[in-house]
């Protein structure tokens, strides 16, 4: 159980437990800077609720830094029995205090068609945002205490001490076909939970993408430019990812020559300092619709790209191969069909929850907005297969996502300073745009990178890449039930077709390795002898 994700003492359990205080410090935060909170009792349990919230997820943190500088995991029954029921009682706690605030903020809006409060509305919708955020990773832990608990029962009943007397033998032969039931029902759901945990972690990453849409478009329509952002976001993504990179990855993280730092300058020009930029700079010149069509087909370019570069084999031969394709152009097929099919119009079962103003103003040049939107796909799409080459050279996924976060930074510094260089426009207050730039920060340039960096080493960048039209379709989903935007039939149709040509695509790239092979270490295994490959397909097989 050491190496099982989230669990107290290992680094992603430091992380989500960090994740955890940040969100209810910042719903804390932005609910008390207001002095009219304490006239809503609603909001005032939100507070006590949160500040609970912050205590205990900074204690478990705490535990988890020792546990990891002592290299001493606390998995014994007591102390994971004393985490399953303070991490129930906090999400029952932080789920009550944010529903509860959600129903008065949807009052004020809807029923009663405005807020008494003015602006303090903004901050009462980002408290209450917050909050659900920190209840969403709370209940992460929850489950996960609770799968490590019933993985404790395991072991108490795999190392039961059967006695020999024979006058006991039925009484104890009862008793232990119930522990092996215990034994081999948990034993199975740990296993499957670790056999998809790349699933797993990818489908949290798109959900993270998701409430990322929500908090910068907010953010943007308050006024914060988008390339000042990108700067911002990837400076907190590396200060917050330094401490875990350098003194978890000591003993692995290779020398950093000039050809190697040459190569993560590269890998951060794709992946934020060109990348982004061209992508938000595009938003300027083309329609939302055009661009959202364009960036879910960067899955289908990286598809096509691995096959070139052999890092994804194809044989068409194989049912599994022809999977592999199908699902691909399924998936295609499917976000075509949910950016250009409209269908009938689906009505609002009820007045939006949160409100965005809606200022960005586009200023229409079709041609310079696709060229933007078509090279920044293309370097995308370059930057997840060059990380299946960087990860093999510099196998440090914190270190090589602190890297690319800094430079990444650098390189955006550059042109922000181009483009914008008023005062004005870097500074920031404790508002939407700072709080998105957390978000930003924290969860997606540095815990979602990361989740991404792993499993591309893992399963590869074709992988990763076909979750991303999840985060669409979510998207479209959520702006349905909380922003009061129109759902098509098209979006439905087209989400239908993109889950069926996911599934395609992973049924078929079930039994690949990991981590592909290039063609210099497949040329280098076919000289090998043949008693040797098939020692080696023996273990791949048996490899979970």
């Amino acid at each position: 159980m050491k190496d099982f994700a989230g669990t107290p003492g290992t680094l992603t359990g430091l992380i989500l437990r960090i994740v955890q205080c940040l969100f209810a410090a910042g719903s804390i935060a932005s609910m008390a800077t207001r002095k009219s909170f304490f006239n809503i009792t609603a909001f005032c349990y939100l507070i006590a609720s949160m500040g609970l919230q912050v205590i205990w997820s900074f204690g478990l943190a705490s535990l988890d830094a020792y546990a990891l500088a002592r290299k001493k995991i606390p998995h014994n029954r007591v102390s994971v029995s004393l985490f399953v029921v303070g991490d129930w009682v906090t999400a029952t706690l932080s789920l009550s205090a944010a529903a509860s605030s959600a129903g008065v903020t949807v009052l004020y809006f809807n029923d009663m068609g405005s807020c008494s409060f003015g602006e303090e509305c903004t901050k009462f919708q980002m408290a209450v945002a917050l909050a659900f955020l920190s209840w969403i990773t709370t209940a992460i832990s929850s489950i996960i205490m609770f799968l490590l608990l019933a993985a404790a029962e395991r072991i108490i009943a795999q190392n039961y001490n059967f006695s020999v007397d024979f006058g006991k033998s039925i009484r104890h032969s009862d008793c232990k076909k119930r522990c092996l039931r215990v034994h081999y029902a948990f034993g199975f759901c740990i296993h499957c939970i670790r056999r998809f945990q790349p699933y797993i972690l990818m489908v949290l990453a798109q959900i993270g993408y998701t409430f990322l849409y929500f908090i910068t478009e907010a953010s943007f329509d308050h006024g914060m430019n988008p390339h000042v952002y990108i700067t911002y976001r990837h400076i907190v993504a590396g200060l917050v990812m330094l401490p875990f990179a350098y003194f978890l990855e000591r003993k692995i993280r290779p020398k950093l020559t000039l050809a190697l730092f040459l190569e993560i300058f590269v890998l951060s020009l794709l992946g934020v300092g060109l990348t982004l930029n061209m992508y938000f700079a595009s938003l300027r010149f083309t329609s939302p619709t055009f661009l959202a069509s364009m960036v879910n087909t960067i899955a289908s370019l990286t598809f096509v790209l691995a096959v070139i570069l052999r890092l994804e084999v194809i044989d068409l031969r194989n049912p599994r191969g022809i999977a592999k394709v199908l699902g691909t152009l399924v998936s295609l097929a499917g976000v075509m069909t949910m950016t250009l099919y409209k269908g009938a119009i689906l009505k609002n079962p009820w007045r939006p929850i949160v409100h965005l103003r809606g200022n960005t103003v586009i200023q229409e040049n079709w041609l310079k907005g696709s060229i933007l939107t078509v090279a920044s796909c293309l370097t995308w799409s370059i930057w997840y297969i060059m990380q299946a080459y960087t990860l093999k050279r510099y196998p440090a996924q914190l270190s090589l996502t602190t890297w690319m976060s800094f430079v990444g930074a650098a390189q955006s510094a550059v042109y922000a300073v181009i483009v914008q260089h008023k005062r004005a426009a870097w500074t920031i207050g404790f508002n939407i745009d700072f709080w998105s730039t957390i978000y930003g920060g924290v969860v997606i340039s540095g815990i979602v990178i990361f989740i991404q960096l792993w499993c591309t080493e893992q399963k590869g960048p074709v992988f990763v890449t076909m979750f991303n039209p999840l985060s669409t379709l979510l998207v479209a989903v959520l702006a349905y039930f909380a922003l009061g935007e129109k759902l098509c039939i098209g979006s439905i149709v087209g989400g239908i077709i993109v889950i069926f040509g996911l599934y395609l695509l992973l049924w078929g790239k079930e039994n690949d390795q990991g981590t592909q092979m290039n063609p210099d270490e497949e040329s280098i295994r076919q000289q090998e002898p043949k008693k040797e490959n098939c020692v080696s397909e023996a273990n791949y097989v048996k490899a979970p």
